[in-house]
């Protein structure tokens, strides 16, 4: 069948369930008056009905010859649909069913009826053996197999009392096996169903946690699995319709006129068990904090494409209450027919916001704006809201979606927080509890039922707060809840035990490269920093002292702990932050586009986590080299280490602030141009030609890099309706090193230092303007940090490349004849005759600076400047 042939017959029989039902049109959120349903006559409704059951059937006789049998699931799929909607029709049709409420004439109900039985025959002679499901578990085929030999057997009987040769005998064996049937196929349902959900649920957490991935198409092996149960039980419950209309029949040999009307009722109460979990929820996909007031979409899917519903309603549970609406769904499926979930109070309010985008009923949107405030008293909050079922034209199911969905917080601030004091900073969690009313094939209704992905509701005042401690407890629930992804049916249980240190590197390098949109993840090097520093005596427990197969374990309690600190020179006090806040500042570093500091990440200049004696080790090897990374010293910022001249020296660390107002990309330049580097380290570890670095792409409104053109009418001295236009060139303010502060840095100053020896010095950024020269890069510098494990012979070499002499100079200035000559020339270049040195002229005391002429010598141009815009 094509999409579009079996859209319409689906919408068709959507209109006569209505019209049969008198289903009331669901309000939309815009009309601020409840409108009065729209009543019509039963002549009006006696024509809606006949139109739409023509339409069913010049649809359903031109598909049923063109099922495609060559694709099995494409034929089951559709030959279920047509099967059950001609079902659904006969049974609100005929006079023998409890539902019928004749609205035809007697001559019109029986033209109908006799057509639809044909379709009913047609239907059945095209039958095909079914393949099993997609994916079915090992351990369920043989179970598969047995059902589906309980499903031919049941065919058999039912062939045989067809044909009319029947008697009591053959009876009982129809009935044991058709009931033998029936318990085969609840039972792999229960088993086979629960299996699918784990996996349905595996690819939904997968989506929250893993960034870039795509699940589109996630749900066709469970619309697959539904499809093929409701072919099998159509398939015997089409035949026994047939036999049940059969005027030819003798009908004595049954024990009561409803004998096949009663089991063939049991077949629908069977779908409905079936088809009653087979909702889904696919909202939260991407975040799982909301926040209260603040919009977020809603989608719910059908997993069972034979199913017709009337309307989706949705409220907000909490985890308690999840739990107790799952055991209730765990129950229906062992009963005889679904029974009704009792009803639950809501944890939180919903509200419906106006598709148009008005926010107000008395707004009045126009091109200036108009009054469009957000405010909890511009919707009508309900602890139920219902959303109008939609077919969609791709995939032919039903589904509910509303795009501008809205949640208040039906508990005081005091009260949630009251609930997570005894639960180490967890946050509540909560569910959408999804209940749909269905047009049951027996000529009733039902309801199906599902439950959404967990949340987390944070209130309004705290959504600006990412890196204050409350918020830092929500994000981290969501991370600990979806990480540790223990799947208990439809829902998240909590891990109180804790994780290996290896799973929980994982994780939050997941969390890093999902929250931070970035393709490359921090590795398991980057984090090795990290731990050793997940618990202290705080928040230590048992978890942490049994170590399992020789791996610390991390708990809920280590990652919200604030035992990391850091403190700065001459200032008094700490300040002291968690592993989680940490990761919070960073993924602020990376959302901010100000910054740049995504576009170096993902090029691979920007390192992660490094210790300060790994630097130091990677830089000692180095002439004129920078390294880029990653720190939690001052909590969440990055870091550049420099190495000029053979000289290391760390580098204040740059926070939220600082690259606000300077992008990452101006810092790095300008230490290259400034220090003359040659190499940084790339996220391979290896050096990489400066020259080679990456620069950000410019916006299209981003003209620093160009002239700056100015149309007035004042630099000249003609009149005022002259103008002219000047080209001005650009400044900016550049960044060097305090060298001449080198030797009293501003220090950080490590409380609980794992390092031996003398603290690294980090010299302070000034900003220059850029048309002043930089400060000569031996000038003012006093004896760096110098690593001992540097072996004597590469540290000579470096002052050679630094002072330009060559092997047979150091060798000329060790000759015992040229050593005092040249430190008697060494002592008058370093002015320490009592005197100044300018352009080679010794100054005594008492002379003048005046009387000479100061001659400032071009710096020469450094190889990689070329690669960088520099400004006149």
């Amino acid at each position: 069948m094509s999409n579009h042939r079996q859209f319409v017959m689906v919408a068709e029989l959507q209109k006569f369930l209505i019209a049969f039902h008198r289903t009331k049109k669901i309000p939309s959120p815009i009309e601020s008056k409840v409108v009065e349903p729209v009543t019509i006559s039963e002549s009006e409704r006696r024509d809606k009905l006949c139109n739409a059951i023509w339409r069913i059937l010049n649809e359903i006789e031109t598909r049923i010859n063109t099922l495609n049998e060559s694709n099995p699931h494409q034929f089951i799929e559709e030959w279920s649909i047509i099967a059950w909607a001609v079902l659904s029709v006969i049974t609100r049709l005929d006079p023998r069913g409890q539902y019928y409420k004749d609205p035809f004439n007697c001559c019109e109900n029986r033209h109908f009826f006799d057509k639809l039985l044909v379709v009913l025959n047609n239907l059945s002679a095209k039958s095909l053996s079914p393949d099993p499901p997609y994916n079915v578990p090992r351990v369920l085929v043989q179970h598969y197999q047995e059902t589906y030999q309980f499903h031919l057997n049941a065919l058999d009987n039912l062939e045989v009392l067809q044909s009319g040769l029947c008697d009591q005998h053959l009876i009982t064996n129809v009935e044991d096996a058709l009931t033998a049937f029936l318990k085969s196929l609840k039972t792999l349902n229960r088993q086979y169903g629960a299996e699918l959900w784990k996996v349905l649920r595996r690819e939904q957490v997968k989506k929250m946690t893993t960034y870039g991935y795509v699940y589109h198409g996630f749900t066709n092996v469970a619309v697959n699995y539904y499809s093929t149960m409701a072919y099998m039980l159509g398939k015997v419950a089409v035949k026994i319709q047939i036999i049940r209309n059969n005027v030819h029949f003798p009908r004595k040999v049954f024990p009561n006129d409803d004998y096949l009307q009663n089991i063939l009722e049991t077949y629908f109460r069977t779908l409905e068990i079936i088809a009653g979990d087979s909702l889904i929820c696919i909202e939260p996909s991407q975040n799982a904090i909301m926040v209260t007031n603040n919009l977020f979409p809603v989608k719910i899917e059908t997993l069972c494409k034979m199913t017709m519903f009337a309307s989706f309603s949705l409220q907000i549970v909490s985890e308690e209450v999840a739990s107790q609406i799952q055991q209730e769904m765990l129950q229906r499926q062992y009963s005889q027919r679904p029974a009704e979930i009792n009803k639950v109070s809501s944890a939180a309010l919903l509200a419906m916001k106006p598709a148009t985008g008005v926010k107000r009923n008395n707004a009045t949107a126009n091109e200036s704006g108009g009054n469009t405030a957000h405010k909890k008293s511009d919707v009508n909050s309900k602890e139920w809201i219902t959303i109008e079922p939609s077919l969609d034209a791709e995939s032919c199911s039903w589904q509910a979606a509303y795009p501008h969905l809205l949640c208040t917080t039906r508990q005081k601030d005091s009260i949630l927080d009251s609930r997570s004091n005894t639960q180490t900073g967890k946050r509540p969690i909560f569910y959408f509890h999804v209940k749909a009313e269905v047009y049951s094939p027996a000529g009733g209704m039902y309801t199906a039922h599902t439950l959404s992905m967990p949340f987390s509701i944070a209130t309004r005042r705290n959504q600006d707060c990412q890196v204050q401690r409350m918020m830092s407890s929500y994000t981290a629930t969501c991370f600990w809840l979806y990480g540790t992804k223990n799947i208990e049916g439809l829902l998240l249980s909590w891990n109180e035990s804790g994780i290996p240190w290896s799973k929980f590197k994982h994780l939050y390098s997941k969390y890093f490269s999902m929250n931070a949109e970035v393709k490359r993840q921090l590795t398991e090097h980057d984090l090795e920093i990290l731990s050793n520093k997940m618990s202290c005596d705080e928040c230590r427990g048992a978890a942490n002292l049994t170590p399992k197969d020789g791996e610390p374990q991390c708990t809920f309690k280590n990652v919200l702990c604030p035992h990391l600190r850091y403190s700065f020179k001459n200032k008094q006090g700490s300040n002291t932050f968690s592993v989680w806040r940490g990761m919070l500042e960073l993924l602020h570093l990376f959302s901010d586009q100000r910054t740049d500091v995504k576009h170096f990440w993902e090029s691979g200049v920007l390192q992660g986590f490094l210790g300060i004696k790994e630097i130091n080790a990677l830089l000692s090897n180095q002439n004129s080299a920078i390294i880029v990374y990653l720190s939690f010293v001052v909590g969440g910022c990055v870091c550049m280490s420099i190495v000029s001249n053979g000289k290391i020296m760390h580098l204040e660390p740059l926070d939220l602030k600082k690259l606000q107002s300077k992008p990452l990309a101006d810092y790095i330049r300008d230490m290259v141009m400034a220090e003359k580097i040659e190499f940084y380290l790339n996220d391979k570890h290896e050096w990489a030609d400066a020259s080679h670095l990456p620069t950000p792409t410019q916006g299209a409104n981003d003209n620093s890099s160009g002239f700056k053109e100015i149309t007035s009418n004042i630099m000249h001295t003609s009149n005022v309706s002259v103008e002219e236009t000047i080209s001005y060139t650009p400044l900016r303010i550049a960044v060097v090193t305090c060298k001449q502060d080198y030797h009293q840095p501003n220090e950080y100053i490590y409380e609980n230092n794992e390092h031996a020896g003398p603290i690294p010095h980090m010299p302070s950024l000034v900003s220059t303007p850029s048309v002043m020269p930089p400060p000569s890069s031996t000038a003012y510098f006093s004896e760096p940090y110098i690593d001992t494990e540097q072996n004597f012979a590469t540290r000579l070499e470096s002052l050679m490349h630094s002072f330009g002499k060559s092997r047979e100079d150091v060798m000329g200035i060790l000759n015992p004849n040229n050593l005092n000559m040249y430190t008697a020339s060494h002592d008058v270049h370093d002015g320490r005759n009592n005197g100044h040195v300018i352009n080679g002229h010794l100054l005594n005391q008492n002379q003048n600076y005046d009387d000479f002429q100061f001659y400032m010598p071009d710096n020469p141009p450094h190889r990689n400047f070329a690669n960088y815009q520099t400004f006149s």
